[in-house]
């Protein structure tokens, strides 16, 4: 049993600010975009996290959300690139940079890349969204998108990370995984397909919207394979 968490690092100030809200469709776009994996041809808009054109890695400021990007890693004899915003040649569309993690050799629970959505950290209600949505390219086999929610993340003060029962154990996040490829491609996950990815509390319980603390995409390989993960867009779901 391990956890993903940690602080922010720092990076070059990436681009010219992007601009938050509701838009529909994905970037560039309106309506729903063909080819997104996870919750399927839902009609919907977004609502942007971050677009990674702003003050990385500081998150656009909107709707209460004041966090930045972080990275963590498991602490075994790995290597891990920098946080930073990586510039896109050729550009996606009108996105001209992404956030980036890329490393090998961890052998534990791995090495995240995430997004705090308060600062300092504490809870956010998402209970207004029905999911998360990103563009993603890369490499690795091992991610999952992990959502921290208030059972699950230490600073919620319900679980304990040292506590012996199971049950009351942090880290067991809910969350969904996928598959990055060389080529850009948007996954949709709604809250209510999301599954305790690790499951080792052994929990029968819903994930808590109304309290979530971070976005983490996170990569466990315990054989320490190479990784890299490029994120764009990265979004709340309004359904309809």
């Amino acid at each position: 049993m391990a956890g993903s968490g940690g602080t922010a690092g720092a990076a070059e100030t990436a681009g010219s600010g992007g601009t938050a809200g509701l838009v529909a469709g994905g970037s560039g776009g309106s309506g729903t975009s063909a080819g997104a994996e996870g919750s399927g041809e839902l009609e919907l808009e977004l609502d942007f996290i971050d677009r990674v054109e702003g003050e990385f890695p500081h998150i656009l400021e909107s709707r209460s959300r004041n966090g930045f990007w972080f990275l963590s890693d498991d602490g075994s004899a790995g290597m891990l690139s920098p946080l930073e915003a990586y510039a896109l040649q050729p550009p996606r569309g009108d996105s001209y940079y992404s956030a980036r993690i890329s490393g090998s050799g961890f052998t534990a629970w791995g090495a995240t890349i995430g997004i705090t959505l308060k600062a300092p950290l504490a809870a956010y209600d998402a209970s207004a969204y029905c999911g998360v949505s990103f563009f993603a390219r890369g490499h690795g086999d091992g991610w999952a998108l992990m959502i921290p929610d208030r059972l699950s993340e230490p600073e919620g003060g319900i679980c304990s990370v040292d506590s012996s029962e199971p049950y009351a154990q942090c880290f067991d996040h809910f969350g969904k995984r996928f598959q990055p490829t060389d080529d850009w491609q948007e996954h949709r996950f709604s809250f209510d397909e999301l599954e305790l990815v690790k499951g080792y509390t052994g929990q029968d319980r819903a994930f808590e919207s109304d309290a979530v603390f971070s976005l983490q995409f996170v990569f466990d390989n315990a054989s320490g394979a190479d990784f890299e993960l490029l994120l764009d867009d990265v979004a709340f779901m309004v359904c309809k």
